[in-house]
């Protein structure tokens, strides 16, 4: 074997070795970018099932907090509407 013929049996096995690299390397990169979009698919659903779930808990709190308020809102008209009747007719037994 002459040098000429070395160099390209080096060059050769140098170019051989980095498809091999190379190959394995797009290989290790899809399968990381597939674990990702996995893992991305499964957060995002994870995450609307807890949107979800905290927007229906907003929404209960939401209407209790109203019904008892409506409900204390209506009590208070009626107490102030008492209330005036008497200080009138206390006002006019003292006049």
């Amino acid at each position: 074997m002459d040098a000429l013929t070395t160099a390209f049996v080096g060059i050769g096995a140098t170019a051989g070795i980095a498809g091999l690299v190379y190959i394995i390397r797009r290989a290790i990169d899809r399968w990381f970018d597939e674990g990702t979009a996995r893992f991305r698919i499964q957060t995002q659903a994870i995450h609307d099932a807890e949107m979800e779930r905290l927007r229906v808990q907003l929404e209960t709190a939401a209407f209790e907090h109203q019904t008892r308020f409506s409900g204390l809102h209506e009590r208070r008209i009626e107490v102030l509407g008492e209330v005036y009747s008497k200080l009138v007719a206390a006002h006019w037994a003292f006049a």
